[in-house]
Protein backbone atom coordinates (compact mmCIF):
# COMPACT_ATOMS: atom_id res chain seq x y z
CA UNK A 1 0.00 0.00 0.00
CA UNK A 2 1.47 3.31 -0.59
CA UNK A 3 2.64 5.59 1.95
CA UNK A 4 -0.15 8.55 1.19
CA UNK A 5 -3.03 6.03 0.90
CA UNK A 6 -1.65 4.73 4.32
CA UNK A 7 -1.25 7.82 5.88
CA UNK A 8 -4.68 8.74 4.78
CA UNK A 9 -6.36 6.04 5.81
CA UNK A 10 -4.49 5.98 8.92
CA UNK A 11 -5.35 9.67 9.64
CA UNK A 12 -9.22 8.82 8.70
CA UNK A 13 -9.34 5.71 11.18
CA UNK A 14 -7.90 7.42 14.22
CA UNK A 15 -10.05 10.90 13.57
CA UNK A 16 -13.34 8.66 13.52
CA UNK A 17 -12.04 6.64 17.27
CA UNK A 18 -11.70 10.17 18.41
CA UNK A 19 -14.57 11.76 17.77
CA UNK A 20 -17.02 9.27 19.40
CA UNK A 21 -15.04 9.55 22.65
CA UNK A 22 -15.08 13.20 22.65
CA UNK A 23 -18.71 12.80 22.31
CA UNK A 24 -19.25 10.49 24.84
CA UNK A 25 -16.30 12.79 26.88
CA UNK A 26 -18.48 15.89 26.53
CA UNK A 27 -21.82 13.78 27.56
CA UNK A 28 -20.48 12.27 30.71
CA UNK A 29 -19.35 16.23 31.61
CA UNK A 30 -22.72 17.69 30.75
CA UNK A 31 -24.44 14.22 32.62
CA UNK A 32 -22.15 15.07 35.86
CA UNK A 33 -22.90 18.70 36.16
CA UNK A 34 -26.92 18.12 35.70
CA UNK A 35 -26.01 15.44 38.54
CA UNK A 36 -24.57 17.99 40.95
CA UNK A 37 -26.97 20.77 39.84
CA UNK A 38 -29.67 18.30 40.66
CA UNK A 39 -28.46 17.17 43.57
CA UNK A 40 -27.28 20.49 44.89
CA UNK A 41 -31.01 21.99 44.41
CA UNK A 42 -32.21 18.64 46.69
CA UNK A 43 -30.04 19.06 49.43
CA UNK A 44 -30.87 22.74 49.63
CA UNK A 45 -34.71 21.97 49.86
CA UNK A 46 -34.20 19.12 52.10
CA UNK A 47 -31.71 21.64 54.11
CA UNK A 48 -34.32 24.25 54.33
CA UNK A 49 -37.24 21.46 55.41
CA UNK A 50 -35.16 20.88 58.13
CA UNK A 51 -34.44 23.87 59.50
CA UNK A 52 -38.49 25.05 59.13
CA UNK A 53 -39.15 21.43 61.01
CA UNK A 54 -37.29 22.23 63.48
CA UNK A 55 -38.84 25.80 64.34
CA UNK A 56 -36.66 28.46 62.05
CA UNK A 57 -39.84 30.17 59.99
CA UNK A 58 -37.16 32.13 58.73
CA UNK A 59 -35.75 29.75 56.68
CA UNK A 60 -35.82 30.05 52.41
CA UNK A 61 -34.55 27.88 50.02
CA UNK A 62 -33.67 30.70 47.56
CA UNK A 63 -34.48 28.53 44.60
CA UNK A 64 -35.99 30.94 42.35
CA UNK A 65 -34.70 31.65 39.28
CA UNK A 66 -35.07 28.32 37.06
CA UNK A 67 -38.09 27.41 35.41
CA UNK A 68 -37.56 23.59 36.03
CA UNK A 69 -39.15 22.00 38.66
CA UNK A 70 -37.11 21.91 41.39
CA UNK A 71 -36.77 25.79 41.30
CA UNK A 72 -40.67 25.91 41.30
CA UNK A 73 -41.01 23.47 44.29
CA UNK A 74 -38.40 25.62 45.77
CA UNK A 75 -40.70 28.93 45.11
CA UNK A 76 -43.68 26.82 46.22
CA UNK A 77 -41.85 25.94 49.52
CA UNK A 78 -40.24 29.28 50.40
CA UNK A 79 -44.09 30.63 50.06
CA UNK A 80 -45.47 27.85 52.08
CA UNK A 81 -42.91 28.61 54.57
CA UNK A 82 -43.76 32.89 54.02
CA UNK A 83 -47.36 31.78 55.22
CA UNK A 84 -46.57 29.72 58.00
CA UNK A 85 -44.52 32.39 59.13
CA UNK A 86 -47.03 35.32 58.91
CA UNK A 87 -49.86 33.11 60.63
CA UNK A 88 -47.20 32.22 63.24
CA UNK A 89 -46.80 35.85 64.04
CA UNK A 90 -50.36 36.74 63.33
CA UNK A 91 -51.11 33.84 66.66
CA UNK A 92 -48.37 35.13 68.42
CA UNK A 93 -50.05 38.67 68.12
CA UNK A 94 -53.58 37.70 68.89
CA UNK A 95 -52.36 35.77 72.31
CA UNK A 96 -50.57 38.60 73.42
CA UNK A 97 -53.75 40.60 72.96
CA UNK A 98 -55.59 38.15 74.75
CA UNK A 99 -53.18 38.08 77.31
CA UNK A 100 -53.29 41.47 77.77
CA UNK A 101 -56.97 41.63 78.32
CA UNK A 102 -56.89 38.76 81.04
CA UNK A 103 -54.19 40.98 82.64
CA UNK A 104 -56.78 44.24 82.60
CA UNK A 105 -59.68 43.04 83.79
CA UNK A 106 -58.16 41.24 86.30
Amino acid sequence: MPAKLRDALSKRLYSGVRAPAARRSCSCSCLVRTEVFVLRNIRTLLDTARRVRSGDLGARTGLHDGKDELSQVGRDFDEMAETLQRQDLELKTAMQELQEQVITIR
